[in-house]
């Protein structure tokens, strides 16, 4: 229920759509720490709204799902959303060889897909 949210604008989930901020570990933990957020989820290249629409639309729907069940979105959820979504890594721009999606956790560690070679 929309009552049941907090009135206060901390502790929440942020995600920069179509944007490199995924790329700048300082200006995410900044940003983590200027908004008080319990994570972040970023971008490391250049995306096409209608794919950031993709990704997000699917995170957004494990994130509610967690939430649902009064569980947390941990990084194991979110590594698994990488694996998941790891085919359509290439469908914003070619020859991509790791998913472009970064998360970073309360506990300022980035999670990112290992890197492919």
């Amino acid at each position: 229920k929309l009552s049941d949210f907090p009135t206060k604008n901390h502790n929440k989930i942020i995600i920069f759509s179509a944007c490199l901020i995924g790329n700048n570990e300082k200006l995410l933990i900044s940003m983590q720490n200027l908004f008080n957020s319990k994570m972040i989820f970023a971008y490391k290249q250049i995306m096409y709204d209608s794919y950031c629409f993709i990704h997000e639309s699917i995170l957004l729907s494990l994130i509610e799902e967690k939430c649902r069940k009064k569980q947390d979105f941990v990084e194991s959820d979110f590594n698994n959303f990488l694996s998941n979504t790891e085919f359509m890594k290439n469908m914003n721009r070619r020859n991509v060889k790791n998913h472009p999606m970064v998360m970073l956790n309360n506990n300022n560690k980035i999670i990112q897909q290992k890197v492919c070679k």
